[in-house]
This record gives structure tokens, C-alpha cells and sequence, in this order.
């Protein structure tokens, strides 16, 4: 069991090494962290992953603009937009899963 939440632990953190933007792999790492009952350092991690996400959907609301004043039909700007909104209501979700998870493992590790 730990050999296996080892080499998950290590492949996740190379994820987050090679690319701080991997907000999915920072919620998988807080998810191994607190199987392992590392509950300080799991908090850590989905207090990472809930940034990411924010990040990420304040850029998808730029996107969403850049996409609104730009070139195209309005059909086909209609269709990136809700991609866009799509993706944006999916991380917003991991997002406050993310707090949520945060805030249960610190109340765990007694921050």
C-alpha cells in the first residue's frame, strides 16, 4: 500500500514540478497525502489545487472576453463561450472541493 502511495505521491509532485498548472494533479496529491494521513501536507496540496483552479477560470473569464470582441460569427463565438462556461462551472466545482478538502484536513492536523 505505501510503495504504491509512494510512487503516486512522486509522479504527481514531477507533474506539479514540470507544470504548476496542473491543478488536477495538485487534488490527486492532496488525496494521496491524506490517505497517508499527512494531513498538513495534504491541506498544502489542495490549497494549491483550489489557487490553480481560480487561476485557471479567471483566465477562462479573459478568454471569454477576448473571444466576445474578436472576429467571427456570433454562432461561433457562441459555441467557444459555452465551451468555455463548460469548463469554467467544472473547475469552479473542483475548486470548492478543493477548499473544502483544505479546510477538513487543517482541522485534522489542529492548524
Amino acid at each position: 500500500h505505501d510503495r504504491r502511495f509512494d510512487e503516486s505521491e512522486a509522479e504527481l509532485q514531477d507533474a506539479l514540478t514540470l507544470d504548476a498548472g496542473q491543478c488536477e494533479a495538485a487534488f490527486l496529491l492532496g488525496a494521496v497525502r491524506a490517505e497517508r494521513r499527512q494531513w498538513a501536507s495534504g491541506a498544502a496540496a489542495f490549497e494549491l489545487a483550489q489557487r490553480c483552479y481560480d487561476l485557471s477560470v479567471t483566465l477562462r473569464r479573459e478568454t471569454i472576453a477576448r473571444i466576445t470582441a474578436g472576429p467571427g460569427t456570433e454562432e461561433g463565438k457562441a459555441r467557444q463561450i459555452a465551451r468555455q462556461q463548460r469548463a469554467m462551472t467544472e473547475e469552479t466545482q473542483h475548486r470548492d472541493e478543493a477548499a473544502q478538502n483544505a479546510a477538513n484536513l487543517q482541522k485534522r492536523a489542529g492548524v
